[in-house]
């Protein structure tokens, strides 16, 4: 029993041991950082998925504008190398390079290597001002 009106330290040790915290103060401490843990853990995951949304904008854009300027006397079905050629040829050559899409193909694993190779891309790309 504590004879202090500290409730959280109990001076009623034996000698040469050091006042200890009360289980309830530790617990909600523990509880206060394991909170501290899910907001920092909630943050990471919201700016993961900010970046990920930013990344995924820059590509449609990107395409769109693609799709509206050079590649756009093509058809849809047929102009698949063009727009991706023009997304980003490094990328384009490294995906599709060796194999290039038929016209009309549509191939979703390689569509996310290439999205994922513009991301990439993107991330290393030096910061500029203005448009690309």
């Amino acid at each position: 029993m504590c004879l202090e009106f500290r409730p959280w330290r109990c001076s009623l040790l034996p000698d040469g041991e050091p006042p200890r915290l009360h289980a309830a103060v530790y617990c909600r401490r523990r509880r206060r950082r394991r909170g501290m843990k899910k907001i920092t853990w909630m943050l990471c995951l919201v700016a993961l998925v900010e970046s990920a949304k930013m990344n995924d904008r820059a590509y449609r854009s990107k395409k769109r504008d693609c799709e509206v300027g050079p590649c756009s006397d093509l058809a849809a079905a047929v102009n698949g190398n063009c727009v991706n050629e023009c997304v980003s040829a490094a990328c384009f050559a490294a995906v599709y390079g060796a194999e290039p899409l038929e016209d009309g193909e549509i191939d979703v694993k390689r569509a996310r290597q290439f999205t994922a190779c513009f991301n990439r891309e993107l991330l290393t790309r030096p910061a500029r001002g203005g448009d690309d």
